[in-house]
């Protein structure tokens, strides 16, 4: 009986260390794998982030502080996307290099940004047009009244009541329906993201903004542009905004202290 128990003991104890033994080539065999996967796409990284190719996939790559870009764009094609501060570099660039057109979606202004359309006007360009808001609730915006006053002229007459005009093609919506932050530059190249046209959302907040060079899109863009001067946005007349921003609405958001004095969007 001895010798069949310990003949039994150790057929027991060899497949328990066979069965050991398989186990353990098998976690090797997958850390091996493991370890090989992740060496081929750390190498695939470092060639994406040099070449400026990635791989066709939906995560995100960093290439660079403070800008991320999707995997499947690629830099140097006819989509470019950007996130972070000074989201709006490229649009201002393209903005004083215009030789054509400039179009202007955007919720928000601030007159820092507008004086640049501005100095465009002045030095020639005059095929430009913007579309903001100028509800109620933005007009008790200091910047933002600032912004308008830029865009909308207001001269004495000689029976001394005031004309308004606008300096640009213009819409200027009544409610706050206008969320949309676009922009078309010579009809070859249009930026849109989150980024206001203000200095926080040009330079210091932290925004998005796809940069979009092919030419089909853009003139689709630049169709739904102009198809918004038609569109029933619920518009100012010129002469009654220019009446509120100089006169009635200033003066009443002065008197009862509720100007927002906050810095813009």
């Amino acid at each position: 009986m001895g010798s069949i128990t310990e003949i039994t003991f150790k057929f027991h104890t060899v497949i328990f260390l066979l069965v050991l033994i398989v186990i353990l080539a098998g976690i090797i065999l997958a850390c091996q794998k493991t370890i090989k996967r992740y060496k081929r796409e750390n190498a695939e990284l470092k060639s994406n982030n040099n070449s400026g190719h990635k791989k066709e996939s939906i995560q995100g790559v960093k290439v660079r502080s403070g800008i991320w870009r999707p995997s499947f764009l690629k830099e140097g094609d006819i989509f470019n996307f950007y996130i972070g501060e000074h989201a709006g570099g490229k649009l201002m660039s393209s903005i004083h290099s215009a030789k054509k057109s400039i179009r202007i979606l955007s919720p928000y202004l601030s007159a820092s940004e507008v004086n640049e359309i501005c100095a465009k006007s002045s030095s020639g360009l005059r095929d430009i047009a913007i579309i903001t808001s100028a509800s109620y609730g933005n007009l008790k915006k200091f910047w933002q009244i600032n912004a308008l006053k830029k865009l909308i002229g207001s001269t004495k007459k000689e029976n001394g009541k005031y004309e308004h005009a606008a300096k640009f093609k213009s819409v200027f919506c009544k409610s706050d329906f206008l969320h949309a932050k676009l922009y078309i530059i010579d009809d070859e190249i249009a930026f849109a993201g989150s980024m206001n046209f203000t200095e926080k959302g040009i330079e210091k907040s932290h925004e998005t903004c796809i940069t979009i060079k092919d030419l089909d899109t853009v003139k689709g863009l630049s169709e739904y542009y102009d198809g918004l001067f038609t569109a029933n946005l619920y518009k100012w007349k010129i002469a009654d905004l220019g009446k509120e921003i100089y006169t009635f609405h200033w003066r009443k958001a002065t008197n009862e202290k509720n100007v927002n004095l906050n810095d813009s969007a």
